[in-house]
């Protein structure tokens, strides 16, 4: 089949809120009875705008999403992506001093406060004060919802956790409801107290029927001339998929494909993505000439041939939703145990030896260990390939937006006190 190619179009969104009056008029006329204000943490992530697209696609709902610039210290693109059917707003932000890139203000709140949405939901992020300030102020006569993952980060300072849990505990008093990444949040939020009627679980995923259909369309040329641009021969080959971070724990990767070497196992070493340790992670691979640094691409179709020639996507530290993509292309994952690293709520999808291999030592001896026992197995590998595929299928976009909508319309229309209590 013809290579299936769809190319987000990538532009710098920068609107001011004039049209805002503008725009609710032409809701009320259209039927859109519900107007959402979405304040984000941090920029339009490119994986975020096709779940903004097909949240603004509903005949009831008129979605307006905030969010701040891209960080592109942190190996975000410095273009971002378009959301062409939801109106996007992107926001000055001002940032904590002396603790990296965390917002500690948009500029524009108050106007967000002013503009008369039915319902703003806000990400879980105790440190933004413009959380704070919505989460407060609900006598402007919108609803606040929280959006999150809701779990404990039980890898912080234990002086560091309590002050942040109480926090938590404090902003979660004020929402009217909860919209969580996946039912550990759920359940993390029913045994602090909350009802569970108020608790909307997102099961956060990407497209994963798009990726799929663009897997689906590579063809045998095209991954023959992968292997060709890589002179990849018959070497068993290893992903590394996402920004370059402290988090990532990539060197760990690095050194387990020394490890591998040295015991006369050869594999090829596919690092794709950017950011602040890839000036590092590049210098200690040096001397390993299968180690190929290809920096960051966000065309999915040019992106599905590294997934499929493939065997593992091997990420030692945080894995995210990265996981997802590469179940897309049949891709298992290779990854720290929840004991070892703190993991995005994604993780949950992992099924340790069903359809990736969770370690639960972060050392390259660890990894190298790990990943060489599968790939020695070529059954097992394929059984975890055809596990990992099934889990794509199972996370649909549509049951995201659909509890997304649950939520906000919950929240709109609930007569019960904001927080915990009914």
């Amino acid at each position: 089949m013809a290579s299936f190619v769809a190319r987000l179009p990538r532009l710098s969104v920068k609107v001011d809120m004039s049209g805002q009056e503008d725009r609710g008029n032409r809701a009320a006329a259209t039927g859109a009875d519900l107007r959402v204000a979405w304040v984000m943490a941090g920029d339009l992530r490119p994986w975020r705008v096709p779940f903004v697209n097909e949240l603004a696609l509903g005949d009831d709902i008129e979605l307006t999403v905030f969010h701040s610039a891209p960080r592109t210290k942190f190996g975000a693109p410095a273009q971002l992506p378009q959301a062409s059917v939801a109106h996007v707003v992107e926001l000055r932000d001002v940032l904590w001093p002396f603790v990296g890139q965390r917002t500690a203000w948009l500029r524009g709140t108050w106007k967000i406060l002013r503009s008369g949405f039915d319902v703003i939901v806000c990400q879980e992020t105790v440190h933004n004060m413009t959380t704070w300030t919505i989460a407060l102020l609900q006598v402007f006569g919108f609803r606040f919802v929280l959006h999150g993952h809701f779990y404990r980060n039980t890898h912080k300072r234990e002086g560091g956790l309590r002050i942040r849990g109480a926090a938590r505990r404090l902003l979660a008093g004020r929402a009217r409801a909860f919209l969580a990444y996946t039912d550990r949040g759920r359940d993390a939020l029913i045994e602090s107290g909350v009802p569970a009627e108020k608790v909307f679980v997102t099961r956060n995923t990407l497209d994963t029927e798009r990726l799929m259909r663009i897997a689906d369309g590579v063809t045998a040329d095209d991954l023959v001339e992968t292997r060709r641009s890589l002179d990849i021969e018959n070497e068993p080959v290893l992903l590394m998929m996402g920004r370059l971070l402290p988090e990532k724990k990539v060197d760990v990767l690095i050194e387990a494909v020394r490890l591998m070497g040295d015991m006369q196992e050869d594999v090829v070493l596919i690092v794709i993505g950017d950011g602040v340790e890839r000036r590092r992670l590049e210098e200690q691979a040096g001397g390993l000439r299968r180690v190929h640094f290809l920096g960051a691409i966000y065309d999915e179709a040019e992106l599905a041939p590294y997934l499929l020639v493939s065997d593992l996507l091997v990420i030692p530290g945080r894995i995210g939703l990265t996981c997802v993509h590469g179940f897309t292309a049949g891709l298992p994952s290779v990854t720290g145990s929840a004991e070892v690293v703190h993991q995005s709520p994604e993780f949950d999808y992992i099924v340790d030896r069903t359809n990736g291999i969770l370690v639960a030592d972060l050392s390259p001896g660890a990894f190298a260990q790990a990943i060489s026992e599968v790939l020695r197995d070529g059954d097992r590998l394929l059984d975890l390939s055809r596990a990992a595929r099934r889990t794509a299928g199972s996370l649909s976009m549509r049951t995201m937006v659909e509890e997304f909508v649950k939520g906000v319309r919950y929240a709109r229309h609930s007569s019960t006190s904001p927080g915990g209590a009914n």
